[in-house]
């Protein structure tokens, strides 16, 4: 069985890699002073990650499109790159659903500006009040895009449609754009021409106080 670090959104986690394993040994010698977590394991895993008290998260279904139709911003709105002033604005949008271990924090968006293959956009409105925002991380010839959210007083004008389309039709030197997303979030992709390519099922534990700080 592998084991190997990882940091998501600011907080370190072991990986165990469960997909092609033989030997469950390692999952008899975990830390308490360490969070855990592991992607779609065997089944014959499954009933010891529950006894050692890991938990599975939503699973998470990969997109992927090269491209989509134009969708236009209503009249007032449009998408511009956010400022790093802006950062206390755009965290948590639109992210009351997701995971907890998933949510982004200040110091992920400050990244994302600050990195050359990421960028932070934003939709905003007459006010220069800003109403969504979306990452993406594009890197040869890929873009991922996450943290789509839209504010709760600005849904149902098409703001998301109009953000995500933006984003690939102003990145014309990419050839796939993918999504990470959440069961309620497939449909909304789907009407945009993304395909559906896998489904991750995740379970995660906790060292309790590392996440509560």
């Amino acid at each position: 069985m592998k084991l190997s670090r990882k940091t998501i959104n600011n907080k370190d986690y072991t990986y165990l890699d469960l997909t092609n394993a033989y030997d469950s040994s390692t999952l008899n010698n975990l830390s308490n002073e360490s969070s855990y977590y592991t992607v779609n394991p065997q089944n014959r895993f499954l009933k010891m990650l529950i006894s050692k008290g890991f938990v599975e998260e939503a699973p998470l279904t990969l997109l992927v499109a090269s491209n989509i139709d134009k969708y236009v911003l209503p009249s007032g709105f449009y998408c511009r790159k956010a400022k790093e002033s802006e950062i206390p604005v755009v965290t948590g949008i639109g992210e009351e659903t997701y995971p907890e271990w998933l949510k982004h924090d200040a110091s992920f968006y400050k990244k994302a500006i600050e990195e050359p293959n990421m960028d932070v956009f934003v939709v905003v409105d007459s006010k220069n009040k800003i109403a969504g925002k979306i990452i993406a991380d594009c890197e040869l010839g890929i873009c991922k895009m996450r943290a789509l959210g839209i504010k709760p007083e600005y849904r149902g004008y098409g703001l998301a449609k109009a953000i995500v389309s933006y984003l690939i039709n102003s990145n014309n030197n990419i050839d796939e754009f993918s999504t990470l997303c959440m069961e309620d979030a497939i449909k909304f992709f789907k009407t945009l021409g993304f395909v559906e390519q896998n489904r991750f099922s995740h379970w995660v534990i906790f060292n309790k106080k590392q996440h509560e700080k």
